[in-house]
């Protein structure tokens, strides 16, 4: 359990980074979550990629990287709380288009970080 909050404090203690860097370029929506949840994707594929080829990692560990560390990374709340905003003040384009960013987005970056981190492991093992 200690891992898990240890990641969730990194992983949180990141994403808040990102908004602070990256929210002041506009009001209209949060960059910096959008950044948190694709960088969050990102991780995720080498992440799962890695553990797929690695048993020995123990079960603290990867709860750790995986419940605390990318749990505080990305947010899906914050992400819906900006979308209802988007919809309440009938910003209603680019709901639609944060919405693509967000869930296309990082189901397609995971996926690719996936194969590529497959990719690189097949060359080096």
């Amino acid at each position: 359990m200690t891992f898990v909050a240890i990641g969730a404090v990194a992983g949180s203690l990141l994403r808040f980074s990102l908004i602070i860097v990256l929210n002041p370029f506009t009001k209209t929506v949060s960059y910096g979550v959008l950044a948190s949840n694709l960088l969050g994707a990102c991780l995720t594929g080498i992440l799962l990629a890695l553990l797929s080829q690695n048993a020995q990692i123990s079960d603290t560990v990867r709860n750790g990287l995986t419940i605390g560390f990318l749990g505080g990374l990305t947010t899906f709340s914050a992400f819906t709380g900006e979308l209802l905003i988007l919809l309440q003040t009938s910003k209603f384009y680019l709901a639609m288009v944060m919405t693509i960013l967000h869930v296309a987005g990082t189901l397609a970056l995971a996926a690719l970080f996936y194969y590529l981190t497959k990719l690189i492991l097949s060359f080096v093992n």
